[in-house]
């Protein structure tokens, strides 16, 4: 009897999604005459960058190593990434940060004509330093950097996908 209710509470939330006009997010941001893409601004073995290549390999963007072959342009500036003290302990030992890191992509054609105009993301993130000296601290710390690098490219990719529609 309950797994009969169930079924019906399932059965009626797919007939709701299906005529509310919900559809699953288009994983391609980029339209087909913009491929394949060329990144520029990012050094070619920079962590960064081989994750926004994965990021956008995976939502099925195409994309080149060489700049005359591309049909399009992703120029990327790093504007780096901060640390800031945000609270501090009894003894006036730093024990939580905040870390920052901001990127500002502009999408161009091959011909330098402008499809999206600069626009800026970042992502912040606070990392409590309680207790973890050593190798603990420095772990737990690179995976954060790595958790943002991954949620910059997301951005990135929304980004794009917004403003190409």
């Amino acid at each position: 009897m309950m797994f009969k209710k169930h079924l019906l509470l399932i059965g009626m939330l797919i007939l709701f999604l299906s005529g509310c006009g919900f559809h699953l997010r288009n994983a391609q941001p980029l339209p087909e005459h913009l491929n394949p893409l060329y990144i520029q601004g990012l050094g070619q073995y920079d962590q960064l960058n081989r994750t926004l290549r994965d990021t956008l390999l995976s939502a099925d963007v195409r994309l080149t190593r060489d700049q005359s072959g591309a049909a399009s342009i992703l120029t990327v500036r790093d504007h780096g990434q901060s640390r800031q003290v945000t609270t501090v302990d009894s003894r006036g030992k730093a024990t939580e940060y905040m870390l920052t890191r901001k990127l500002t992509v502009k999408l161009t054609d091959r011909d330098g004509k402008v499809l999206m105009e600069e626009r800026t993301v970042g992502v912040e993130r606070d990392w409590i330093d309680v207790g973890k000296d050593g190798l603990a601290g420095r772990v737990e710390e690179s995976q954060l950097q790595q958790d943002m690098r991954r949620d910059l490219a997301l951005s990135i990719l929304r980004v794009l996908g917004y403003a190409l529609r």
